[in-house]
């Protein structure tokens, strides 16, 4: 009886070393979650006030943008903050909600989808709109940097289809 309680105690020991051992990895996962999870929040809130020097930060200058409009690629920081800097001067406020967020991540690329609610004033005329991101993000260096943005954005109920 006295091997037998030996025994257990040692695939006790040997099943809890190895359950230890994998707790830096998840915690290392879990804090690399958290960075990507700041850079998202960050450009959300710059996106809100139109402080695109702060967006900046978090693209890459080779970034490419699929916007929600049905537009061309927009290849390129400079010129994806073009557009959103003469955007931005129509409007008088701006509100985006994030939700659902997923992250997903391997080595040294990410990818994280969201859904999104975007309300927003220009002059007198109140707009709304929803639909989703889908961020791709590549770790260089220290730090976590979008260099794809995929935006959908919902068609309005009263949009009239192409002719065919």
């Amino acid at each position: 009886m006295k091997k037998v309680r030996v025994w257990i105690w040692l695939v006790i020991l040997v099943l809890s070393a190895g359950v230890l051992s994998l707790a830096p990895a998840k915690d290392k996962k879990d804090k690399e979650a958290e960075k990507i999870e700041k850079v998202v929040e960050a450009v959300v809130e710059a996106y809100q006030h139109g402080d695109y020097d702060s967006m900046g930060k978090y693209y890459a200058a080779d970034c490419t943008v699929v916007s929600g409009g049905y537009s061309p690629l927009i290849v390129g920081w400079e010129n994806t903050s073009r557009l959103y800097r003469a955007q931005h001067e129509r409007l008088t406020s701006l509100v985006l909600l994030r939700e659902n967020t997923v992250i997903r991540r391997e080595n040294k690329v990410a990818w994280v989808s969201y859904q999104w609610q975007l309300a927003m004033r220009m002059g007198e005329e109140v707009y709304a709109f929803q639909g989703h991101s889908t961020l791709v993000m590549e770790k260089r260096g220290r730090n976590w940097i979008i260099v794809h943005n995929h935006t959908s954005a919902l068609a309005s109920p009263d949009a009239v289809p192409p002719a065919s």
